[in-house]
């Protein structure tokens, strides 16, 4: 069976996961643009892509919240069960790792590369970027990244950004899903500042002479003030304002 029909017949008859989940044109999109061999893949967040990526990848790592145990969900309605009951889900090539990736993602110790990363944890600003932060400096060149729920507007800027950055290629979108390819430009130093030389920032900084003008002069008033001060006092108009 089409491993994508699969999934979405266990929907139908389970019922979507709770959390939300990704259309079939997605989850087609995903196993078309997945780098083949598909050795290591991660995401944040869970549910029917989390089946497809056990089946399509060596090993595939999931960071993704319980729903029971953070805000009392019934079992059967959450995103986990839901990859748990799938007849499809290859639980010995998936390592799920639970809790908020807020605090999940820092202290993992990443070995491997990946060839594929999905970010569709948390999505309040500014969580979305904190699973970018974590996952960008281990996306081989070549690999795949995806941003889901591009029409939440601070996630939607993240694309935006990732659309420009010298980083990335971008594919082409599949519904609120973005698709990057990672370029062989050079990692981006997570230690640094760097603002300057991203594409995002230089495409939109002006430089205002107007204000170097103004912040020279005011350095020189700062400067020559005490001088000037000392000539008045010496002068005969001393003391007359």
């Amino acid at each position: 069976m089409d491993i994508v029909c699969g999934i979405l017949a266990h929907e139908r008859e389970r019922g979507a996961p709770g959390s939300g989940s990704v259309s079939e044109a997605v989850l087609r999109r995903i196993a078309e643009l997945a780098p083949k061999p598909l050795r290591h893949s991660v995401e944040t967040g869970s549910g029917k892509t989390t089946v497809l990526l056990s089946q399509l990848a060596d090993h595939h790592l999931c960071f993704t919240m319980d729903e029971n145990v953070a805000w009392g969900a019934p079992v059967d309605k959450t995103n986990l069960h839901f990859v748990r009951q799938c007849p499809l889900f290859r639980a010995d090539k998936t390592t799920i790792v639970i809790g908020p990736t807020q605090r999940t993602l820092p202290n993992h110790k990443f070995t491997d590369l990946f060839d594929l990363a999905l970010i569709d944890g948390a999505h309040g600003y500014p969580f979305p970027e904190l699973d970018y932060y974590f996952l960008y400096p281990h996306l081989r060149a070549g690999g795949v990244l995806i941003v889901d729920d591009i029409n939440i507007p601070t996630i939607g800027r993240m694309a935006e950004f990732l659309a420009e950055d010298d980083m990335f290629a971008s594919l082409p979108t599949e519904g609120t899903t973005a698709f990057f390819q990672r370029t062989l430009a050079a990692t981006f130093d997570p230690e640094a500042d760097g603002w300057m030389n991203q594409r995002f920032n230089i495409n939109r900084f002006k430089h205002d002479t107007r204000s170097s003008i103004r912040r020279g002069l005011r350095i020189a008033a700062q400067k020559l003030a005490p001088s000037l001060m000392a000539m008045y006092s010496r002068s005969r108009f001393a003391g007359r304002w």
